[in-house]
């Protein structure tokens, strides 16, 4: 298991024995408060879908719901289960806000996350329109599932990626199908290469905050935008700082460097040149 794991299993347990003394269930203090959890596996590196990425993803999809909602997640940063739980009681139309309710998690709504997530998030004005677009096809709704199957029960964009972005990320560079459906023809299966590659939802969120950093928004408002209950949260598991910027941020150290070495010989050089 992986460190994170294994700590966050650790607050299970604790609370669980907390809770068995608290009731009179169990006598004595907490064993798991001196429990110290193993290393763990290092965690994997997560990923940011740049401006770029999102941008490429919403130009191949042409389905109007699963645009929105990538919309949401990548300019708005909504979590998969954030989205899943929105109803129409949620957004205040004049002004341009969605207020986070609950979540649906595995088809079960529950409160949000943290105190914090419940914050109202505003919407750039290109989500707006799609936003509004889709509330006036289904006739100016102000209750309910905003995003609802068949049967009126919230959407799950584990379903949603599976029917509607896979098979554009993966279709055939010459004819367009996917892998599956492709056999009978003549020419052989070539995927495109020039497609941005799947990370998940989450990386949609990240992305956000990734972005909003390299246009050098304040780690306060990006948090505030996130939600977070700590700025430390952001920093360290959300803004993520791409090789470019990496490249870039050493070509200004070496500007600056240069600059100040130009100042100094001016200065050398000047003062060589006054008279005794």
């Amino acid at each position: 298991m992986k460190k994170s794991t294994l700590h966050k299993l650790r607050s299970i347990l604790s609370g669980i024995f907390k809770r068995a003394i608290g009731q009179g269930c169990r006598p004595g203090y907490n064993p798991i408060r001196e429990v110290t959890p193993p290393k763990g596996l290092p965690s994997e590196e997560t990923y940011a879908y740049s401006l770029h990425e999102i941008r490429q993803l919403l130009g191949l999809i042409s389905d109007e719901i699963t645009r929105l909602i990538v919309a949401l997640a990548g300019y708005v940063g909504l979590s998969k289960s954030e989205i899943q739980g929105l109803t129409w009681e949620a957004y205040d139309a004049e002004s341009g806000e969605i207020k986070v309710i609950s979540g649906v998690v595995n088809g079960k709504r529950g409160d949000a996350k943290t105190k914090a997530r419940k914050a109202s998030v505003p919407l750039i004005p290109s989500v707006r329109e799609l936003l509004d677009l889709y509330r006036l096809r289904l006739g100016n709704p102000s209750t309910g599932v905003m995003f609802a199957t068949e049967v009126g029960t919230p959407v799950d964009l584990k379903n949603l990626f599976t029917r509607r972005i896979e098979p554009v990320l993966k279709a055939c560079d010459e004819c367009g199908k996917v892998v599956e459906k492709h056999g009978d023809e003549e020419h052989e299966f070539r995927p495109r290469k020039d497609l941005i590659e799947w990370h998940g939802w989450h990386a949609f969120r990240r992305g956000l905050a990734s972005n909003l950093n390299e246009l050098h928004v304040p780690d306060l408002t990006i948090q505030r935008i996130l939600r977070h209950s700590n700025v430390a949260t952001t920093r360290k598991a959300y803004i993520k700082i791409r090789e470019d910027g990496v490249t870039a941020g050493m070509a200004q150290m070496e500007a600056e460097i240069r600059r100040v070495q130009m100042l100094q010989v001016r200065t050398e050089t000047q003062k060589a040149e006054r008279p005794n």
